[in-house]
């Protein structure tokens, strides 16, 4: 049922349906927490914050990743929600409450991806805020620290963007 919501929710966005949508999105929400389906509801979520943000509601696009943080006691599910939330703030050029969300990913379970992720788009945040230093400390812990050496280059990129801001 969850994953016929979604599909069937997407659908009618597709068809320019939003009112529409938006109700079924939240009948999805609503059966995805009582299945704990939390990939049907990670989709969800990143639909609704999609609409709102059509609808130039920042505020309507962030509701549903707080709701889902202050209800979820999964800690990992958290962090990603809560990853998630910052990165909509990032990708909307909020840099300084982008950062602040960053940082508070480890509170909650982050497995390494998701720690990862945090960290380096904390920094890119403190770049894009003139914040080089506190930047460049984060970029050098996650350069030396074996566990992502997979994903060094990333760090490596950051750095790369700071000189060139």
């Amino acid at each position: 049922s969850p994953d016929a919501h979604l599909l069937m929710a997407k659908n009618l966005l597709i068809q320019r349906k939003f009112y529409s949508g938006k109700i079924l999105l939240s009948r999805t929400v609503d059966i995805a927490w009582q299945l704990r389906r939390y990939d049907i509801l990670s989709e969800a979520f990143r639909l609704e914050a999609e609409v709102a943000l059509y609808e130039d509601d920042l505020e309507g696009a962030l509701r549903p990743y707080r709701q889902a943080i202050a209800q979820s006691d999964d800690g990992a599910m958290s962090a990603r929600w809560q990853l998630d939330m910052a990165l909509l703030l990032y990708r909307m050029s909020k840099f300084e409450r982008a950062e602040k969300e960053l940082a508070r990913v480890h509170h909650f379970s982050p497995d390494y991806m998701a720690e990862f992720e945090a960290y380096l788009y904390q920094a890119a945040s403190l770049n894009r805020m003139g914040k080089y230093d506190l930047a460049a400390e984060i970029l050098y812990d996650l350069e030396n620290d074996g566990k992502y050496e997979e994903w060094k280059g990333y760090a490596f990129a950051e750095r790369m963007n700071a000189l060139l801001l």
